[in-house]
């Protein structure tokens, strides 16, 4: 994952859904930006530790002994097992049950349309520590995921996540 050019689309599509959606409720619109927002600070995050807190001689600032320790717990997303095993994970999964808490009920009860009961099924696997209940199926054109119950989840890319995102927002115009 390129992250400047995925923040890059995380952006335009904040400013989409803030300024030009098709999302008919304005509390509904402004929750759903939120939640990207959120994301994106996650990313943001990655971002500035990665090209900035590296790159840094902490030693020339006045900071505190607090502080300090924030400064090092920043620190943390640099490692990359932890990035890939922790943090990344940690992100998906906020930004699918976040996107799923702020979807009204609804949109929710529509058993016949197999995208939400699969987003459902998914956002069920993120709250069962990323264990698969229910089958999951998605088919983003060219990209495909189907993974069966008691699996982990392990295909939610963040380019995935996205296309999860724009799917949902179709589903609430």
């Amino acid at each position: 994952m390129n992250l400047v050019e995925h923040l890059t689309k995380l952006n335009k599509l904040i400013n989409e859904v803030s300024n030009t959606s098709s999302i008919q409720d304005v509390n509904v619109r402004a929750r759903v930006a939120n939640v990207l927002r959120i994301y994106y600070l996650g990313l943001n995050q990655l971002f500035i530790t990665q090209k900035i807190l590296k790159n840094i001689n902490f030693g020339q600032f006045i900071i505190s002994g607090d502080e300090v320790d924030h400064i090092r717990n920043a620190g943390w997303i640099l490692d990359e097992k932890y990035r890939e095993d922790v943090y990344m994970p940690a992100l998906k999964s906020n930004l699918i049950i976040d996107l799923w808490s702020v979807v009204p009920q609804e949109i929710k009860d529509k058993q016949e349309d197999s995208f939400i009961v699969n987003y459902n099924n998914l956002v069920t696997a993120c709250l069962n520590n990323g264990k698969i209940k229910d089958e999951i199926k998605f088919d983003f054109d060219n990209v495909i995921i189907n993974q069966k119950p008691g699996e982990e989840i392990n295909s939610i890319t963040s380019d995935i996540a996205l296309m999860l995102f724009k799917k949902i927002i179709e589903k609430l115009n």
